[in-house]
């Protein structure tokens, strides 16, 4: 995959490099030039004038480096206006390599986030056709495939005194209270003074093989 920055004219034209190895990287080059020749030549040594060209100079050939590097230009090489003054060459080449690394990095990031975006959709997909497969058993009323009681067999138990568990939920009916559920995470849920009916035990059942916690659900879990 390549995703580099992007390059072109309109880039080129946004940071001053329209053609990136002509004139136009040849005059920033030779501005940064004349700004360390002035520092030198007219100002003295330890002064703000002085100091200031030099900065400008220096700026000047870090952000040529940056520039060319960002619009793709085929050579990346010091131009010889900056290669034989050491801090206007080590500017530059600096700008060159941190540019080529905050590329790299961009990428890498870029690659990161589409790699999760693609893993998401998979997730998002499969999710999707185990509730399709789901809802598909509920309908046909195959609760073996779920690994659920059926609804008759539910209420039955429930009717003879015995708990029933359900994907985690666990199921009492108590004499003078009603229909009790503990979910998975131990919190008590209340479902009324009777036994439920086949209908609405088929509608427990389903709502639990589709994914719902009855109960409280701690802020913190999945």
């Amino acid at each position: 995959m390549n995703s580099k920055l992007p390059a072109g004219p309109d880039v080129a034209t946004g940071i001053g490099l329209r053609n990136p190895d002509g004139s136009i990287a040849f005059e920033r080059a030779l501005q940064a030039r004349v700004d360390y020749a002035m520092a030198i030549c007219t100002t003295d040594e330890g002064s703000e004038a002085r100091d200031a060209l030099l900065k400008r100079a220096r700026y000047g050939a870090s952000d040529l480096g940056r520039d060319l590097v960002l619009v793709g230009a085929d050579d990346l090489g010091c131009s010889p206006l900056l290669a034989d003054v050491p801090v206007l060459r080590d500017a530059f080449e600096s700008a060159v390599n941190w540019a080529h690394v905050d590329q790299a990095n961009a990428e890498a990031e870029l690659a990161e986030a589409l790699a999760e975006a693609e893993n998401e959709l998979a997730r998002e997909k499969a999710a999707d056709e185990r509730r399709a497969k789901t809802k598909a058993a509920i309908e046909a009323g195959d609760w073996p495939a779920l690994d659920l009681p059926t609804p008759e067999a539910f209420v039955h138990a429930l009717t003879a005194g015995k708990s029933v568990d359900v994907d985690g939920h666990s199921f009492d009916f108590v004499s003078g209270e009603g229909l009790w559920c503990t979910n998975p995470y131990g919190v008590d849920a209340y479902f009324g003074d009777a036994i439920p009916s086949v209908t609405y035990a088929r509608e427990l059942l389903g709502a639990i093989a589709l994914g719902t916690v009855f109960g409280d659900v701690p802020p913190d879990s999945d």
